[in-house]
């Protein structure tokens, strides 16, 4: 397809030229350079999975949706819905450890971790009969939902945006601890939708069509803030300790990549040429006698001007972070044509039924109104015992009371109450702090009446009643007289500030629970709090970005598909995982096959083995969950469904045959740094 874009003559001359060179030894191409983002930090990011899915809406099929963003302003229930606009509606779900929170250093208030502030968003589009997918770009920045392409955007450059910016981006200001989860609350900013505008114009170029008429999307997500990145770490170690806080693991028998470039003539590149990178600003840190924290020299560097005859200065600083974080996913198979899609995971009309009612117990017996019956005499027997049963009722059936407690708490369930407002008339009460004292041995008793004795002074008015200290004599027929009682001023005050006021607490406000509503046959979503659904231990698997498959041996080089995104704004590990999202891709195996080889004889075979590698890897609806026909455990079922086996309980570590098996598998595999499950 590309042997006569160029003469040869202009070949020629362009291969001997300085510009080339330069870009050779760069690694690169003419657009990156063009797109260079100086202030892009390019450590090596870890890669972290989020959960990517899509909505695909079609003109000839419409169909209306709530917009739901679960905070203030949400419609109605049984509102009417809107037509979403055609196109691929894409929304991802952010780890769950990103998503929780806790009491600030300061103590009082919710402090969140804040979520990464921007995101590329790649389509790639598989033409028959073309050895190169169709690619185009998105970035959005997640605090003002401004959207760029990715061809044109050079780390800064997205312009306004109407939408209110949100500072500081976290889980929580959005208005409702749910808003990520929302499409429609979270849209151009964890949501993305491509109007596939330009399918006309791409049909032109392909004119075979596309490879089942689908496309891949894949999401990737950054910080460009290093302070706010939670793996911005220098070492290993303390990068380990920081993703056990966060529930999530890299493979103990994994290799860190290096962090130095690869030829020292591209770190010349860097340093001289147009190609800057962000100034590795040290922080200083002051060794004081006393300190807690303590530094190895692994992790200190010493900054100072050479050559020098003799060094005044000598300043030990902590290293620059050698991590960082990249977020991503990515989903195959999304139609782009007219076909709808294959798999569909919401529930169907027909398996969903709702049921109103005050409580519980009114839900229960309503969903089971099947096999109980829907007269009224069977509806209320059933509401009885459902009641007796959540209230630790069922031995007061039989007696004479029984049925009456029943019904009174179930009358008590219909009703809250919350505390009512002071009443005009009503007078403070005056408590002492001895009263509110807590008890125990010695506030009572001898030892607490001897130690309240000693507190009393004559300064002091004490509760306790005292012996007269003389005997007074009166006349007869006549009432003897107590002497007067001086009470000093000092006294007063003390009794008053020993003493506190507390409102009388008011009759409380009784009010009607709201009705409630209960959906029978939807699904729970896996989306959230289940990010270490595939793990033993409840941990979400990352990755080192040399752990991403890289290509099928002796069949495709992931890098000769997608050479290059175009851009020098995004961290090159993008890249990476486009490329791999496209190797594993199970809709597009013949389109592999044909741009693998040359040869009309050779791609039946080529096909063979691809499509081997994916029957192994993917279910029958195109879940990457090991649960493929050649799979040793052939009883494995979709790890969505709750209650349902998973790859936890059939790991290939459980037995020794097992793991000799999986480790044949291993070497016989195809896809290049992949085990037989893609969980293990």
């Amino acid at each position: 397809m590309f042997k006569h874009l160029l003469k040869k003559k202009t070949l020629t001359k362009a291969v001997y030229d300085e510009r080339w060179a330069w870009l050779v030894r760069a690694d690169t191409d003419l657009a990156a350079v063009n797109t260079w983002d100086p202030d892009l930090r390019r450590n090596k990011r870890i890669l972290v999975p989020i959960d990517v899915q899509a909505y695909v809406a079609k003109e000839s099929n419409p169909e209306p949706l709530v917009s739901v963003t679960g905070g203030p302003g949400d419609p109605a229930p049984f509102a009417e819905g809107q037509v979403p606009a055609n196109g691929v509606h894409l929304h991802w779900a952010l780890p769950d450890a990103l998503l929780r929170g806790g009491e600030s250093a300061a103590g009082g208030e919710l402090e969140m971790t804040e979520l990464p502030n921007h995101w590329v968003v790649v389509r790639a589009l598989f033409p028959v009969g073309i050895k190169r997918p169709m690619i185009r770009g998105w970035v959005i920045d997640a605090k003002t939902t401004s959207i760029r392409p990715l061809g044109s955007f050079n780390g800064s450059n997205f312009g306004t945006s109407e939408q209110p910016t949100y500072e500081p981006l976290d889980g929580t200001v959005g208005g409702s601890p749910l808003w990520t989860a929302s499409y429609h609350a979270s849209a151009n900013r964890f949501a993305f939708h491509d109007a596939l505008e330009d399918l006309p114009e791409l049909r032109k170029t392909a004119k075979d069509g596309f490879e089942k008429d689908a496309g891949t999307y894949t999401i990737a997500g950054w910080y460009t803030d290093m302070d706010k990145d939670p793996l911005a770490v220098v070492s290993k170690k303390d990068l380990l300790d920081v993703m056990a806080d966060l529930g999530w693991y890299l493979d103990p028998e994994a290799e860190p990549p290096s962090n130095e470039p690869d030829l020292a003539v591209l770190e010349r590149l860097l340093s001289k040429g147009e190609m800057k990178q962000p100034a590795e600003a040290t922080p200083t840190s002051f060794v004081a006698k006393g300190r807690v924290e303590s530094f190895t020299y692994a992790d200190m560097t010493p900054e100072m001007g050479l050559p020098v005859d003799k060094a005044s200065k000598l300043f030990i600083a902590q290293k620059s972070p050698t991590f960082m974080s990249l977020f991503h996913g990515m989903i195959s198979g999304v139609p782009i044509g007219e076909n709808m899609p294959v798999v569909d995971e919401r529930p169907s009309s027909e398996a969903l039924s709702v049921a109103a009612g005050f409580d519980t117990d009114d839900l229960v017996t309503a969903l089971g109104a099947d096999a109980i019956g829907d007269s009224v005499s069977q509806r209320r027997a059933a509401e009885m015992l459902a009641a007796a049963f959540t209230s630790d009722l069922m031995d007061r059936m039989g007696t004479q009371d029984g049925l009456r407690d029943i019904a009174e708490r179930e009358h008590d369930d219909m009703f809250s109450s919350r505390p009512g407002k002071p009443l005009p008339a009503a007078k403070l009460d005056h408590l002492r702090v001895e009263d509110s004292a807590s008890v125990n041995a010695t506030s009572v008793g001898r030892k607490g009446r001897a130690r309240m004795s000693k507190e009393s002074t004559a300064e002091r008015v004490s509760p306790l009643p005292r012996w007269r200290d003389k005997v007074v004599f009166s006349e007869e027929m006549q009432a003897p007289k107590a002497p007067p009682i001086e009470l000093k001023s000092d006294a007063i005050r003390g009794a008053l500030k020993d003493r506190r006021t507390v409102e009388r607490p008011a009759p409380r406000l009784f009010m009607p629970q709201p009705p409630s509503l209960a959906i029978k046959g939807a699904k729970p979503s896996l989306r959230h709090h289940y990010d270490g659904l595939h793990d033993d231990n409840g941990r979400l698997r990352c990755r080192y970005p040399n752990e991403a498959v890289k290509g099928i041996k002796g069949v495709v080089k992931a890098k000769d598909l997608v050479p290059t995104l175009g851009s020098g704004a995004i961290p090159p590990e993008v890249l990476t995982i486009v490329r791999e999202a496209l190797v594993l891709n199970p809709y597009c195996s013949r389109w592999l096959a044909n741009a693998a080889t040359d040869k009309e004889d050779a791609r039946p075979q080529y096909q063979s083995r691809i499509e081997g590698e994916m029957l192994r890897l993917y279910s029958a609806d195109g879940r990457y969950d090991g649960s493929g026909e050649y799979t040793l455990s052939g009883s494995l079922s979709n790890p969505q469904a709750p209650g349902q086996e998973t790859w936890q309980q059939f790991s290939f570590r459980n037995t020794s045959l097992k793991r000799q098996v999986a480790a044949q598998l291993a070497v016989a595999s195809y896809l290049d740094g992949l085990s037989p499950s893609p969980r293990d």
